[in-house]
């Protein structure tokens, strides 16, 4: 297999272009080697590795033939603010936005992992294609809307190692949902969403906003968050 490992001369993006070399992979290389932190140790990290010296938020970018993507490139600092802000932006935001972009026009999939942990189902949910198809769930709940033969992979970071467990997939409830709105709005029930979850949501939504129209850190009272 062919792999781009983003970030390759970083600690951990040069040990896992290390790794899947020693599984036997073809690993392509790429870092931008911005000065955040010392460059001298990327070099170092770099030594012996055949690394592209590109920067993913302004040079052109081609992924065809590759077989996946490790994107470990970023900058630190959710927290960013001022001066720092536009080249956090660039780093973090345009570099990824360009090469998931560049991975589309080269059929490539992502699937994206958290730091202990991830939950995943491979392709699309097939109440979308029922419905673009003028399926009515409201007609056909019965008859095994929302059922998806698929299954899902929790994937959890185990000390050093990777589990994963395959798990069913429960069958969608739109019915029951919409069911529920109706009863609120008529007054003879719960509604399925809070109003106190929604203003939540909401506040933060303008927190967010603000935050990057100002270029400073905001700060939230958490009697608005429930």
């Amino acid at each position: 297999m062919r792999y781009l490992v983003t970030g390759a001369a970083g600690f951990i993006g040069s040990h896992l272009s290390e790794a899947l070399r020693d599984q036997g992979h073809d690993v392509v290389g790429l870092d931008c080697f911005t000065d955040y932190y010392d460059v001298a140790l990327k070099e170092e990290n770099a030594r012996g590795q055949e690394i592209l010296r590109l920067d993913l938020a302004r040079d052109p970018l081609d992924l065809e033939g590759l077989d996946g993507v490790f994107h470990l490139a970023g900058q630190p600092g959710v927290r960013s603010f001022g001066d720092a802000f536009e080249t956090y932006l660039d780093r973090n935001l345009l570099a990824s936005q360009r090469l998931f972009e560049a991975a589309a026009h080269a059929g490539a999939r992502f699937t994206l992992h958290g730091t202990t942990g991830s939950f995943s189902v491979e392709g699309l949910a097939p109440q979308e294609d029922a419905l673009k198809a003028g399926a009515d769930p409201a007609r056909i709940a019965g008859a095994g809307w929302g059922q998806d033969e698929r299954a899902a992979t929790l994937r959890l970071a185990v000390g050093a190692m990777l589990r994963d467990e395959t798990l069913p997939l429960s069958n969608g409830t739109y019915p029951s949902y919409y069911a529920a709105i109706r009863d609120a709005l008529r007054g003879c029930g719960e509604s399925p969403v809070k109003a106190t979850d929604a203003l939540a949501v909401q506040y933060l939504l303008d927190a967010g906003r603000r935050s990057a129209r100002e270029r400073r850190e905001q700060v939230l009272d958490a009697d608005h968050l429930g």
